[in-house]
């Protein structure tokens, strides 16, 4: 994304012609496009010149598919800590945003105050790169040079916000992940069928983070995402030591909701 702004900073600088420099950042555009494609590449390239053709079969894409996985809940945590920043931001503050790391940059904005503070934690600043990459690559945020590089939703973006559209990415492999984080949450934890049991303590779960989301004028995704919701149905914590190592769950909201959850989840055991 570095390179990316600086080369959309050179276009801005390169003379007074507006329209040249539309057409080199609709270049610009189309090569990130390539480079991130999860289907046939020269489709995505072409799309750009609004030229529509079938899969062209010869390309990587097209010869060995990549593994494309379901983003669309981690593209609402970032889009959403996007919006509540202001659109003013780069992507490195908008993942320490969503890290939940006390930078100077981070206090100093007060955005350790803001709903949407660290609830990312189980993913690595190398991975959320790539996935805000991708989401660039998509349309659904673009990166506003006249702001500095600040990253900013599109309409599409807006959309996903809004629960109307799916955002599938392709897998991003992460060696600097612990094992246990180099999955995305979908992967790590499957939705199951419950019993009747599990289904009503799954029931009561959601209801309770509904609450709080209400109370707090949030998504429900902010309090905890449907994975976690998952984890504590199967696993069943009985204490905080054991909460705190769900995937999703950091030292923030352990202290803000762990108590509430575990009483839900060892009522009656």
């Amino acid at each position: 994304l570095g390179d990316l702004l600086q080369r959309r900073r050179f276009i801005e600088d390169d003379g007074d012609d507006e329209n040249h420099k539309n057409r080199e950042h609709k270049r610009l555009d189309s090569l990130v496009a390539y480079c991130e494609a999860p289907a046939c590449r020269r489709r995505a390239l072409l799309h750009y010149f609004s030229e529509q053709i079938q899969s062209c079969g010869n390309c990587d894409n097209c010869i060995n598919p990549p593994i494309l996985l379901d983003g669309t809940e981690l593209a609402k945590m970032v889009l959403s800590a996007v919006y509540r920043t202001g659109q003013l931001f780069g992507a490195v503050h908008i993942i320490d945003v969503l890290r939940g790391s006390l930078t100077e940059k981070v206090v100093e904005k007060g955005h350790e105050r803001l709903s949407v503070f660290g609830i990312a934690p189980g993913y690595s600043k190398p991975y959320l790169q790539g996935f805000i990459r991708q989401l660039v690559a998509a349309g659904h945020v673009t990166l506003n040079i006249k702001k500095f590089g600040g990253l900013e939703i599109s309409k599409s973006g807006s959309v996903i916000l809004r629960d109307e559209l799916n955002f599938e990415f392709k897998k991003i492999e992460d060696l600097s992940v612990k094992s246990k984080f180099s999955r995305s949450l979908k992967e790590a934890v499957p939705e199951h069928s419950y019993t009747e049991e599990n289904a009503d303590l799954f029931s009561r779960l959601k209801q309770k983070r509904l609450a709080i989301a209400r109370q707090q004028n949030v998504p429900a995704f902010v309090v905890f995402a449907d994975t976690v919701l998952y984890q504590m149905v199967d696993r069943k914590p009985a204490n905080e030591d054991e909460f705190s190592k769900l995937f999703g769950v950091g030292t923030k909201k352990l202290e803000k909701y762990g108590a509430m959850f575990l009483a839900i989840i060892n009522d009656g055991q």
